[in-house]
């Protein structure tokens, strides 16, 4: 896991201009976020799980924007991908 959070802090400062608009991604986020994908992978067609969380960051990103609070904001995804692939199970 320390190299997954190396390799990600690296693309974070690559992708940041400055401190100013670099990305914070905290140790509960890329868990839940690795969940998401996990699930979605084993849920459905593997494909599915970067475009996934792909998804789920447009998501935030819109929701954070407007005022909401970021950690509910994945919640409310991870919560989505569950209803979704539980209705994947059930068809």
């Amino acid at each position: 896991m320390n190299d997954l959070r190396a390799w990600l802090a690296r693309l974070i400062r690559e992708l940041a201009d400055d401190e100013q608009t670099a990305i914070p991604l905290d140790p509960a986020t890329v868990g839940v976020l690795l969940r998401i994908a996990r699930d979605v992978a084993h849920g459905s067609e593997r494909l599915n799980a970067p475009l996934s969380t792909y998804v789920a960051g447009r998501y935030v990103a819109n929701r954070v924007a407007a005022g909401a609070d970021e950690a509910a904001a994945i919640a409310e995804v991870e919560q989505a991908v569950k209803r979704v692939l539980a209705e994947d199970a059930s068809a």
